[in-house]
Parts: C-alpha cells; structure tokens; sequence
C-alpha cells in the first residue's frame, strides 16, 4: 500500500487537472468548429465587375423588359436620365408605389431601384453604365454623385412578390458570373482559408490546455530544469586561443 506522502501528489496532480477550465476548453472548440464564415456566394455582381467579366449592358424598352441573355452575353436595361432632382423624385415614386400597390402585386420600380443599387455602388460602376448609355447624366451631375444616388436609396420598403423578369434577368446573371473560373477560384479560396483558420483556433486551444497541464504536473512533482552552461574553464580559454593559433599558422 502506498504511505499517505506518496498518495499527496498525486491527489494533488488529479485536483490540479480538474481544476483546469474545462468547460471553457469544450465551449471554445465547439464555437470554433460551428462557426461559420461570411456568405461565400455573391449577392450580386457589380456593374464594373460584369464589364469585366464581359457582359454588355444593353437598352430596354421598360422595366418590365430586363433580362440577360446568356448567348451573347448581353444585360439588358432601360434607359435612366439622372439629374440635381433625380434622387428625390425616385424616393417619393418609390414610396407612392409602395402605398397603391397591394401586398400580392409585384412592386416593379421598388425591384429596379434595389437592382440598380446591386449594379451601383462606386463611381466606376456609374462610368461603365455611361459608356454603354443605360446612364445619361443631365445638369452636370458627377458620377460620385450618382453612385450616391442608388447607394443612399432606402431600404425600409419591404419588397415581395418579384417581378419574373427580374427573377429570371438577376438569377442568370448571378449564374453565369459565379461560374467563371476566377470568381470559382476565389470562392474555393475564401472556403479553404476559413477551414485552415477554424483548424488554428482549434489547435491554439489545444495547445494551451496541453500547456496548462504541463505546469499543473511539473508544480506537482517539481520537474527539473535543464540548463546548458560550460562547466569546463579551459573550453573557454580554448576559444580565445583560437584566433591567435590560426594566426600563427
């Protein structure tokens, strides 16, 4: 049987374990492998990110007309004159449409606005949209302006019932962009990157609760500590002969 001394200690390693936090520990791994990332699919591209990826913006007859076709890559929109007054009179056409419209009708210009603010949101976009005259800017209104313009719009007007043609126009084109090769790439990236820094946390915890217990164990049984030093004088001395030996010879 072992004497009460020799039980002490390790009495004293197993409190010294369960007194470690851990509750904490399962809590941290849990959140870290539960969380989650932002949205890995995009929303909807920008009007500089389509032009780059080659889609044409294209003339509409009416708003009811949006749509892309994905043969020639061709997005087609009406035409909007923007002017000094343009953002209040759509804020008050968007409102007024909200109150005569019931909630089973499509509100169809409440649609567009939230689509030209996906399509718009730097000064660049308003550019590409000049070039290929779905913008026409009036009364010398700047493109930073007018990027203000669609990005400022409010969204307290809750939108249902959407328009076919803007289901069907805003679900092609979010399909052929995200199946390019770069904006695949860059998906699998952002995934790969969010694993890799789950992993870590995960790991980091681990580590520090192994770290924990090394110290509980060593406080415990007084682990010994290693040092190197030079015990032996004439190794030192050995050293600083040595420059004046090579030098002799």
């Amino acid at each position: 049987m072992l004497a009460p001394l020799e039980l002490q200690k390790p009495i004293e390693l197993v409190q010294g374990l369960l007194g470690l936090p851990w509750s904490q520990v399962r809590s941290s791994i849990s959140s870290a492998a539960k969380e989650e990332g932002p949205a890995m699919e995009i929303l909807f591209p920008r009007a500089s990110e389509l032009h780059k990826a080659g889609v044409r913006f294209c003339i509409a007859d009416h708003i009811t007309s949006i749509n892309f076709d994905p043969n020639t890559v061709s997005f087609y929109l009406p035409l909007i004159r923007i002017n000094v007054n343009s953002e209040v009179i759509i804020r008050n056409l968007v409102v007024y449409e909200a109150l005569i419209k019931s909630e089973k009708e499509p509100m169809i210009l409440n649609w567009f606005v939230q689509l030209m603010n996906w399509l718009i949101q730097t000064a660049e976009d308003v550019k590409v949209l000049k070039d290929q005259g779905i913008i026409l800017t009036l009364d010398s209104i700047d493109d930073v302006q007018v990027a203000k313009i669609f990005g400022g719009m409010n969204k307290s007007v809750k939108l249902t019932n959407t328009p076919d043609n803007l289901v069907n126009a805003v679900r092609s084109v979010k399909n052929y962009y995200n199946h390019l090769w770069r904006v695949s790439a860059f998906k699998f990236m952002n995934k790969w990157r969010q694993t890799v820094w789950k992993w870590c946390k995960i790991f980091s915890v681990l580590l520090i609760l192994l770290l924990m217990s090394i110290q509980t164990f060593c406080s415990v049984y007084e682990c010994p500590r290693f040092s190197f030093k030079v015990s032996n004088a004439s190794q030192a001395q050995q050293r600083l002969q040595l420059p004046s030996l090579r030098s002799s010879l």
